[in-house]
């Protein structure tokens, strides 16, 4: 797959009208960032991130099933979108389409269930795995209506929890938190909204969904997490156009 390429950009309209922005810009790819954040028993992956109609065409749709996937994984070499990966952990689009609202900046990554929760232990899997669930544990439905945010005027944030139970490096449970509402959605969330947010237990934000499940239900990993540790976070997205651009990327120890 594609490796991201850097890109800035002066925000000339809007509310953060004035500023200049960095960021990666991901298209058909992946990629993957080791963390040294050890001991943990809550930890949080948190991006601020849209999407951006690269060609300009007026993209209104997005069909054939597209993908857009982050999480945990084990390392940065087999990570998900390559041919082959080891462990990992994510949260999943599903739809079967996207639709985008120009007028109000979003896509709508909705169907009957709109992520799917997908952990997997052990290695060779492949992009077969991701978009059918198959692993150890198959997947768990995530029915939530998430929107991403689309375009310059609008800059959304996603959250994923995972949750170790009984101390072990094992058994997980997860929470998500993201974009909930299709109207008034055009905000730019601000580096410093999204820092409050990042670093709170229960984040709340205006058209925002704080989903906790980190009490059902269970994933265990069995042995093969020695083999195979959690112990980077990577994101995937098989279209380019829409292209994924990503402002920041963190992982936050919470417990």
């Amino acid at each position: 797959m594609a490796n991201p390429i850097t890109y800035e950009r002066y925000i000339t309209a809007g509310s953060a009208a004035g500023t200049t922005e960095k960021g990666i810009r991901v298209s058909n790819g992946c990629f993957a960032r080791q963390f040294g954040t050890s001991n943990w028993s809550r930890i949080r992956l948190g991006m601020r991130y849209r999407f951006l109609d690269v060609n300009g065409t007026g993209l209104t749709s997005v069909s054939g099933v597209p993908r857009f996937s982050f999480g945990f994984c084990s390392g940065t070499d087999n990570i998900p979108g390559d041919q082959s990966w080891d462990s990992w952990v994510s949260m999943t689009s599903v739809a079967s389409s996207w639709t985008i609202s120009i007028l109000n900046s979003y896509i709508n990554m909705y169907t009957s269930t709109t992520y799917n929760m997908w952990l997997h232990t052990g290695s060779n899997y492949s992009i077969t795995d991701l978009n059918n669930g198959i692993g150890t544990f198959g997947n768990y439905d995530w029915n939530t209506a998430f929107y991403s945010a689309y375009e310059t005027s609008s800059l959304g944030m996603v959250f994923l929890d995972l949750h170790k139970q009984s101390g072990t490096d094992e058994v997980f449970r997860y929470s998500m938190f993201g974009r909930y509402t299709t109207t008034a959605v055009t905000e730019y969330v601000s580096d410093v909204d999204f820092q409050t947010q990042l670093q709170s237990l229960s984040p709340s934000y205006t058209n925002y969904l704080y989903r906790d499940y980190s009490t059902s239900p269970s994933y265990n990993f069995s042995s093969s997490v020695l083999t195979y540790p959690l112990n980077s976070v990577f994101v995937y997205v098989d279209r380019s156009d829409p292209v994924l651009e990503i402002t920041d990327l963190y992982v936050v120890r919470l417990a």
